[in-house]
């Protein structure tokens, strides 16, 4: 479903019985040498032995040509453009094309619609690259109709890779030819370590989204979702992110929908999420998008405009 991240180099968690142990002790037993790195752009740069984290995924890479990518939770429109702009940056970080990728959709527990057409979108227009970098892609699939989805992925979008489908990590790692070195099982406990925080990580989303208008403190949400302060930082630093860092997920979705189907002004807009003035809310608009607010939604707009008339033409 989404060999897109294979340039590099979420159903809740399960439990598994093990003492715990630090991410960064976990990251040293994916592979020798293995460190962590705090966003796909930095892991792009040097890939083999390497992880990367951030809301609902892991991307790793084990060793020169093996890369994969754990999801979990909904997939959103902001991961899979995270996903798309990683692979527009071309094949670095010592990472050979073909390689062979690694995906694990076990513990997704749904697609935005519109990550669904994006990633679909994106995956069509670079599938002859695709099939260049990605020589064999094993796809973990979880149980139910979702399952059922990710395994057809490809065949529903009419996109032809070298792709199989399996029910285990290590079944998928074996039919690559990687499963007699406990791969899967380093897989699987860095899965959980970091996975295991995104439970409250999602409550605080929730809780942002019907907070957005205010200028709220950590304090606060800890307080509604019944933790203290230290441990909903302690939660949020398990799952990679930060209260900064959910915040302005929260802003800026909210400012995308406001934007694309309303007529609101920009100014009513940045006091609608809860930023002092526009100029502020324009300002973190175009660092995070690098585009304004204005240019924004006039490309997507257009754009939105363009499916609907082919759609009505097909």
């Amino acid at each position: 479903m989404i060999g897109i991240a294979v340039a590099l180099h979420s159903e809740q968690p399960r439990a598994v019985a093990q003492p715990r142990a630090s991410r960064a002790a976990l990251a040293r037993r994916l592979v020798i040498g293995s460190v962590p790195t705090h966003s796909l752009d930095a892991l792009v740069t040097r890939s083999v032995g390497r992880f990367a984290t951030g809301g609902g995924f892991i991307a790793w890479c084990a060793m020169p040509a093996l890369c994969g990518l754990v999801l979990w939770g909904p997939l959103t429109r902001g991961g899979v453009d995270a996903l798309i702009r990683t692979f527009d940056r071309g094949e670095a970080g010592g990472v050979p094309a073909p390689c062979d990728f690694v995906l694990d959709a076990r513990r997704l527990t749904g697609c935005e619609p519109a990550a669904y057409d994006e990633l679909a979108a994106a995956i069509k227009s670079r599938a002859s690259e695709l099939r260049h970098r990605v020589k064999r892609q094993a796809i973990v699939r979880g149980c139910g109709l979702l399952g059922a989805a990710v395994s057809g992925f490809y065949a529903a979008i009419d996109v032809e890779l070298a792709a199989r489908s399996f029910g285990e990590l290590a079944l998928a790692l074996a039919w690559l030819d990687r499963g007699c070195d406990g791969l899967a099982t380093r897989i699987e406990a860095l899965t959980v370590e970091i996975a295991s925080g995104s439970i409250v990580v999602e409550q605080l989303r929730g809780w942002l989204q019907t907070h957005g208008d205010r200028r709220a403190t950590i304090d606060e949400p800890a307080r509604a979702l019944g933790l203290s302060t230290r441990s909903l930082q302690r939660e949020l630093n398990r799952s990679a992110t930060s209260f900064r860092v959910e915040v302005e997920r929260a802003r800026l979705a909210t400012a995308q929908q406001l934007l694309q189907h309303t007529d609101l002004k920009i100014a009513a807009i940045a006091t609608r999420i809860g930023m002092s003035n526009e100029a502020s809310f324009s300002t973190f608009f175009r660092r995070v998008m690098q585009l304004s607010p204005a240019e924004w939604r006039v490309r997507h707009r257009a754009s939105h405009a363009l499916t609907a008339d082919q759609g009505s033409l097909a």
